[in-house]
């Protein structure tokens, strides 16, 4: 496999040029960037994309954890934010934690060594899912938790208050009986409820 210093002799540059201009980097003469590019394919080389993003630290990528891929409500959230985010010239990696916090844990992990821009919840770890996810190598402002509560960067309905806010008007209008009908009892519903 061809080396930098293979593409520098056969392109008669310095091996840092060769690396500015597989890197994008630095101020380089265009008729030095032909000779590069030239010597590399000449040579047969391939930039290896991973080892450039672990370069920079950065990717255009950002994780979704979703509990499953059957639910109505995380296809929908999927879907649309994919199609937002390639808008936005990013990628969604989606990845299905099955509401187990072991898995989300080790998903954590993985993003972290796929060096991802951020990640977007819903968590099956619970109020602690902040502090977690920071231990797991991502500050606070790169998360954000979809309608489940797991720290500062949270989006989503306030179930509670709607509820609260139903019960005033119903309690108002001389409400006699009330009935919550839901697909199955979940986290939010029960804030509703109360």
């Amino acid at each position: 496999m061809a080396t930098i210093k293979d593409i520098a002799k056969l392109a008669g540059v310095s091996q840092g040029t060769v690396s500015n201009v597989l890197n994008g980097k630095g101020n380089v003469s265009s008729s030095k960037i032909l000779l590069v590019q030239d010597a590399a394919r000449q040579l047969g080389y391939a930039i290896n994309e991973n080892a450039k993003l672990l370069r920079k630290g950065q990717s255009k990528t950002i994780a979704v954890i979703v509990p499953n891929n059957t639910d109505i409500q995380y296809i929908d959230f999927v879907t649309s934010f994919s199609n937002q985010a390639r808008v936005m010239g990013y990628e969604a990696f989606v990845a299905y934690s099955q509401d187990n916090p072991d898995l989300e844990r080790e998903l954590i992990r993985q993003f972290r060594s796929l060096v991802v821009v951020g990640i977007v919840s819903f968590t099956s770890l619970g109020q602690k899912a902040g502090i977690i996810y920071r231990n797991l190598g991502f500050d606070t402002h790169n998360v954000l938790f979809v309608e489940r509560r797991g720290g500062s960067g949270f989006i989503g309905f306030d179930y509670e208050k709607a509820g609260a806010d139903m019960g005033l008007q119903l309690r108002g209008s001389g409400a006699k009986r009330v009935a919550l009908v839901v697909e199955e009892l979940a986290t939010n519903d029960t804030e509703f409820a109360h």
